[in-house]
Formats: C-alpha cells, structure tokens, sequence
C-alpha cells in the first residue's frame, strides 16, 4: 500500500500556511513501522482547514487541523526538537556547494526552522535528493519567500530515513545558494494493539463495574503504554468512566500506565450512566505514536459488581494505590460549628462503625499557637480532644498545621513568643491580619522545629494515644493551611498595598526568596523519618512579571518538581473556581481534565496534577461549600468527577456537605440539589476511592 497525504488549499492564506511534510508525495506503508505525517504551521496561517490522507486502493480519511500559538512547557514530554539555524547568502563570493551550511536530521519528528536572508526579491526553493528510499525526502516549508524569511524543514517518509537531500535558493537575479541535509533517522517501530476494537461488559446498579477482554500493546523498546486522556480528545472514553479509565493487568493492578514493550491488558472502569457515549480508548506510547482502540457500543451483561475499598486500605483505581486516600470531613471544629451534627448525623454514637459508609475521616487543622505556648513547650492535649470523635476502626484522621491566621484581622495562630521572644518582625496588609514575616531566618528556624515536633509526635512510636488513626499531616506555608504569604490579587498589573508592605519589609519579599523558603520547607519535611504520608499546599504565587506567559504554572510546578520526587503529596484547596468565565464544576458542565495550556491562575495545579500522576496522592478542597452561598457555580457531583479527572484521590468535603445528605432537615433552604443526589455523588466517589464498611 501507498498513502498519500494532502492539506486542503483552504490551509493557505497569504500570510502563512498549514502544510504537511510530503504533501503529494505517495509514502510506502513499510512493514513493522508506523504511517507518520507531521503537520507545521509557518508564518500566521488560517486558524483551521482540513488535511487528508488517501490509499492506493482508493480508501482515505480526512483530518481537521487547528492552530493557535501555544507556549510548550516542560510537561508537554517527548515534543518535536526544533532548531534554528542562521543561513544567510553570501552576497560577494558566488554561491557554492563548498561554503554551504550542513544539517542532519537524525529523528523521525525533528523539525527545523532555517532562517534565510540576504537574497533580492522573490526566492524559490527546490529540493532534490540521493540515496534516499522510495518515498522518503524532505519539505521546504513555505517553498518560497521574498528576499528572507524563515522556512521549516520537516522530514517525511516511513522506515528508516537516510540519504542526502539537497535545497537550492534561488532569487529573481538567479543566484543561487544551496543548504545540505544529511536524513540519519532510524525506523519507528509501529505500535500495535490487538485486536483492534472492544466491548465493554458491566454490571451492578449505576455506577457500573465494566471490564473488557484482554488485549496486546507492543512497540519494539517502547518503556510505557498509557491511556491519552487529554480533554482535546474526541469521542474517547478515557474521561467517561468515574476515576478515570484504567489498564488492567494480570496481577489484579490498575493504572493509567502499564511497562513496556509488550503489555496485556483490559480496560476498567466504574461507569456512571447505563450507556456508552464514547467511541474509543486512544493508547499512546508516551513518545510521539497513539492508536485508537474501537469500542464497541452495546453493553454486554457479566462482571462483578462494584465493591469499594475500604478507607484504610488499598483502593486500587486510585493514582496512588497505597495512598492515602477516600473522602473526608474539612475542620468541623471551625467551619460553622457543626461538629455536634457531624457527630449525630455522619459519626453516630459510640466508638463503632459511622452511620455513614462514604465517610473516611477528618481533616483537622492545627493551631500552632494551640500546641507550642512557649518556645519548646508542647501541649498536645487540645488537638487529642479534637481527633478522639474519630479514632475509631475503618477511619483516619489528618492534621493539618496552620501556621498564622488567614481571616481578617487579628493573627492568633502565630505563638506569641514569635514576636515577643524571637523578634520576628511583622507584616501587615489591608483588611488582612498581620503576618508575621515567613522570610525571617528566626521565625524559618523555629517553624520547622515544630514541624519536627509534630512528625515525631503523632508517627507511630511518638508517644501519642491516636497515633495509629493519623492518616496524612499537611504543612501550610503561609496564610493558614496555604501556601501564599497573604493575598496578593491583582498585583500583577497595578501597584498593590500588600505587595508594597511586603517588599519594603525586612528581610524583604520576592517571588525568588518565597520560592526559596517553600523548597526550604519541603526538604525539611523529606527529611523525617515518620510512617505517614506528609503533604503541603500548592498555591498560585506570581513572579509580578506579566510578560512570564508561564506565570499561572511557574509556582506550583517549580515547587511539585522538587516535591513529588522526596514523595511528598500536594493538596489544593479552591477545586470548582471558575477560569475564563467558565464554571469548571458547573451544573451544566461536564467534568473532564484540565486544559493543561489554559493560562489561568485558578488552575495553578493542573500541570502538577497531570505531570505527577501516580507519583504522589493528591488532595482537593471546593472553593466553598455548595450549601453555603459563595458565588461559585458548583455542585457536589461535579466537584467529585472534576477531581478524579484530574488525578485526585483525597477530598476534604466541607461539614454542611456532609450533615445535608445526612439529615437534610438541618438545611430546608436549601433546594439546588436533592439528598438523594449528593447520596449518589458520594457513594460513585467511594465506589473508587474506599468506604468505612
């Protein structure tokens, strides 16, 4: 077979193109190597046109191609090498082949971009080619310009791509130059899956346990194969099952990603609706190749029905297996006083099993000023009285320290001896309690003494009675359990209080030197020696630079990718913020995961979420709860499916959540969603992430 690959004349307009390599050019399809065309855009061409492919046995298939200028980050793995060359004609000596600039092309994807100049008027290319197979060449992208400009050189071909292909440069005054290119690109190996189409079989009542048959991905020396799920994809399956998707392997694993070169797998998956409303499961190879999987529409009966995993165990469908992970009450103790009702409604009397099986526990904040009195003095009492409730079997309790307050407009979560004893200096913003200053070496040094005191106190072998009911303990960096030195919005573009009255402190505020007391904390913590998991909270933090393109990521990434590898878990606490006027957990939205390239401060935590998926467990707290008006479209399904889209396995549920689908009479205002609805909500989230029974 030959394929012959075309973009469409609408790809060009006169001020630059959408092309593909090769155009016109029919390619063998060579036995054990993939069908790769590369698509470039050049200059500033139409936003979209249509590319097509066609068969020497008359077969075709058409592709829309989008275009728009997107900055690449260092999550985006394995993209195209680009790079640029400086080309320019000698205008004295004649052109010739000797004084001609050389570039080799050793990969199947590398792209390069040659700046070209000093030539009058229109100037021409043209390529011609030795020893190359049948097939295989080059393409000057745009073939032509006028005096300079900048042309994209782009392989094409399948196998291996060798031989010398030569372009000459000529002008409207005939001179020439020319420009050698050495093709030194071995062979893909084609990845394969088979067979080529599944049906998914299910059972149980909504959501469905479903599983397919067994099929074989293999790529000669491919490391990994994993499920794309990209939210541009369309039609896949891959952000319609309640998790995500996952592979399933012969030893009863399940993950988003399986070892290379050679893997069985099937594809598992809770499914929240009695249909299939996708048409694929696209595998890639974490390089440049992807195959589409068939599925087939009609639901087959059989499986097992779902069972969840319990709270303290293992839960298989989660990022991190062994992690922790399940759904948790946030703070009852300070959010609305309502922990007798969580105590009545969700905990039940006594010390046995809860009334409620979705529920995994408690995350309670802990007042630094609470514990530590005096410096070197501690008194745990307080927060034991706060864990006792539940300490009970089949839940966990997490801590989560505080370190100064967040709310207007007293501090009383920084001891005092702080500021009295230590001499730590203080900084304060409008409308915003004072706070002390994070970057003083003082306040770093005992800060972390405390940490340390903590770790060691409630790790097993510390000496305290609820120890073994610990499940994760988060660090704030910052206002609260945060990670911000206080609010800084809109201090990008206008002069802001706040920021003026931290950069005029001492020692004073910049982006660098709270990156640097962040990444201090973070080492701290990879240094302890505990059995439990610890965690700190990402936040957004600009650089003040608004011509950074990359600003909304640059905090949390930088801190994830020192963070993640000393296995320390990351938390985030506004899941269901809107970005770009678009209600992310909405009513009317469906879930998918987050667009890695949106630059939106409110998802600040995408790139890591995505970049570190099963590497460290992931927390999220809504922005607020639903039942309590905040001026978020959100709804509690959505927030739970938005979540595990995007890699999360620990939620942090606020109390009234919890105490409406329990006893909804305690909320008869509230109407925008029913008990039964958030009943659903939190079983399917369970189903995946663990029940106490």
């Amino acid at each position: 077979m030959q394929y012959t690959p075309h973009a469409d004349p609408s790809c060009t307009n006169t001020t630059g193109s959408i092309a593909v390599a090769g155009d016109g050019v029919a390619q063998l399809d060579v036995a054990g190597a993939p069908l790769l065309f590369i698509a470039v855009a050049t200059g500033t061409p139409p936003s979209a046109c249509t590319m097509s492919v066609t068969g020497s046995d008359g077969s075709s298939v058409t592709v829309p191609v989008d275009y728009s200028v997107e900055t690449l980050t260092t999550d985006i793995a394995n993209a195209a090498t680009v790079r640029t060359f400086a080309f320019t004609r000698n205008k004295v000596a004649p052109p010739s082949l000797a004084s001609s600039s050389t570039i080799t092309i050793d990969s199947q994807t590398d792209v390069v971009d040659v700046s070209v100049s000093g030539f009058t008027g229109l100037t021409k290319s043209r390529v011609s080619c030795s020893g190359t197979p049948r097939g295989v060449g080059i393409s000057v992208i745009p073939s032509s310009f006028t005096s300079s400009g900048t042309v994209t050189i782009a392989p094409y071909g399948q196998g291996a791509l060798t031989g010398t292909c030569t372009i000459t440069f000529t002008d409207s005054t005939s001179a020439t130059q020319q420009l050698s290119v050495t093709l030194a690109a071995p062979a893909l190996h084609k990845l394969t899956v088979t067979p080529s189409s599944v049906q998914f079989s299910c059972a149980g009542s909504s959501p469905q346990t479903c599983t397919t048959s067994s099929v074989t991905i293999a790529e000669s020396g491919a490391p990994l194969f994993k499920i794309n799920n990209r939210p541009t994809l369309v039609n896949s399956c891959a952000n319609l099952f309640n998790g995500p998707l996952k592979m399933a392997t012969g030893n009863g694993s399940y993950a988003s990603s399986v070892a290379g070169p050679q893997a069985s797998v099937s594809f598992y998956g809770l499914l929240l609706t009695s249909t299939l409303s996708c048409k694929k499961i696209v595998i890639g190879d974490g390089a440049t190749q992807t195959v589409a999987v068939h599925v087939n529409q009609p639901l087959a009966s059989g499986g097992t029905t779902a069972t969840a995993p319990s709270c303290t165990g293992s839960a298989p469908l989660a990022p991190v297996a062994t992690g922790p992970h399940g759904i948790y009450v946030w703070n009852p103790y300070r959010e609305g006083g309502v922990e007798k009702q969580i105590e009545q409604y969700v905990l039940g009397p006594g010390t046995g099993t809860p009334l409620d099986p979705d529920f995994c526990g408690a995350s309670i904040v802990v007042v630094w000023s609470d514990v530590e009195t005096s410096k070197g003095t501690y008194d745990w009492s307080a927060i034991d009285t706060l864990i006792k409730p539940y300490a009970r079997p089949g839940l966990r309790v997490n801590l989560l320290l505080s370190d100064a307050s967040e709310e207007c407009c007293t501090n009383t979560e920084t001891p005092t001896w702080i500021f009295t004893q230590e001499g730590v200096g203080q900084v304060q913003c409008p409308n915003q309690p004072p706070y002390p200053n994070w970057l003083d070496s003082t306040f770093e040094k005992d800060y972390k003494a405390f940490i340390d005191a903590m770790v060691a106190h409630y790790s097993s072998g510390g000496g305290d009675p609820y120890a073994s009911s610990i499940g994760y303990m988060r660090f704030g960096i910052g206002a609260g359990v945060e990670a911000y030195p206080g609010h800084l919005e809109g201090a990008n573009t206008t002069p802001h209080p706040c920021l003026t009255a931290w950069e005029n402190a001492t020692p004073a505020f910049s982006y660098d030197a709270w990156l640097a007391y962040t990444l201090g904390i973070v080492h701290n913590l990879a240094q302890q020696t505990t059995d439990k998991q610890l965690m700190i909270s990402l936040n957004y933090v600009s650089q003040y630079d608004a011509s950074n393109p990359n600003d909304a990521y640059s905090y949390a990434d930088a801190v994830a990718d020192v963070a993640a590898p000393l296995g320390i878990a990351m938390g985030a606490q506004n899941l269901g913020i809107s970005f770009d006027g678009t209600p992310v957990a909405g009513a009317n939205v469906a879930p998918t995961a987050c667009d890695q390239m949106a630059q939106s401060e409110d998802i600040y935590w995408c790139q890591v979420y995505m970049r570190h998926d099963g590497v460290v467990p992931f927390e999220f707290q809504p922005i607020v709860s639903p039942i309590s008006p905040g001026g978020y479209d959100i709804t509690i399904a959505h927030i739970f499916q938005y979540g595990m889209d995007n890699n999360a396995q620990i939620f942090e549920i606020y109390p009234q959540d919890w105490v409406f689908k329990d006893d909804p009479s305690e909320y008869p205002s509230f109407t925008a969603a029913t008990p039964a609805e958030y009943s659903a909500a939190f079983a399917a989230t369970s189903l995946v992430l663990g029940r106490n029974h």
